[in-house]
């Protein structure tokens, strides 16, 4: 879409802390995939931005990010929540992160308990563009999942096995687990310790992780 780098940093930010406010929530109602919860408890889960909001409330450098993440659920035909907001009122961020958030959700299995393709995630995004999503972000997702998919899924695969990293390596990206939760920031220098809890973390999730690390 051609935003301002800095502007694309905090809505960067905005995707990665999204779901912060789920730990508000209880554990079955954050751990249900969407169209599984009861009305009662898709009331609670529609709040979790709202708690987000509170967390981030005294980070005052974070506002901008706060603002993105409390209007994640609002709708561009004006039927989300919590304040009903339409079209471009809705903070560009925001719209960019239901597309992108939704559009994850439905590939990972999360929306409706069955995992998509991209292009089958793709089209369950696009059915709601102009009700849901704002239409010229659901085109921008569009050209990425025609022009991308297999280079996104290729680097999904990328990288070393945890047995075969060493301390002193140092992370080349950003290291995500299957739900695109950060694990490890771009820039860390693997230690003992976190080896350790990478060993840990993929015994206890019974989840593969693939690092890519910076060589010389």
């Amino acid at each position: 879409m051609q935003l301002p780098a800095e502007q694309i940093v905090t809505i960067t930010k905005a995707g990665l802390f999204s779901e912060i406010g789920k730990i508000a929530l209880p554990t079955k109602i954050a751990e249900t995939a969407y169209t599984d919860l009861y009305d009662r408890e898709r009331r609670l889960f529609n709040e979790h931005p709202l708690h987000a909001e509170e967390i981030l409330l005294p980070a005052i450098h974070l506002s901008e990010m706060s603002l993105i993440i409390a209007n994640q659920l609002e709708r561009f035909n004006g039927g989300g929540e919590p304040a009903q907001k339409a079209g471009v009122d809705i903070p560009l961020g925001s719209r960019i992160l239901a597309v992108a958030r939704d559009f994850w959700l439905h590939v990972e299995g999360r929306y409706d308990g069955n995992k998509k393709s991209m292009a089958d995630g793709f089209d369950a995004i696009k059915l709601r563009q102009g009700s849901y999503y704002d239409p010229v972000i659901v085109n921008a997702l569009s050209i990425l999942v025609t022009s991308e998919e297999v280079d996104i899924a290729n680097k999904a695969r990328r990288g070393l096995q945890v047995s075969a990293l060493k301390a002193g390596m140092k992370l080349k990206q950003n290291l995500y687990n299957l739900r695109h939760i950060l694990l490890l920031p771009e820039g860390h220098i693997l230690t003992s310790a976190s080896l350790d809890k990478l060993s840990k973390y993929q015994l206890k999730h019974k989840e593969q992780l693939l690092v890519e690390i910076e060589t010389n």
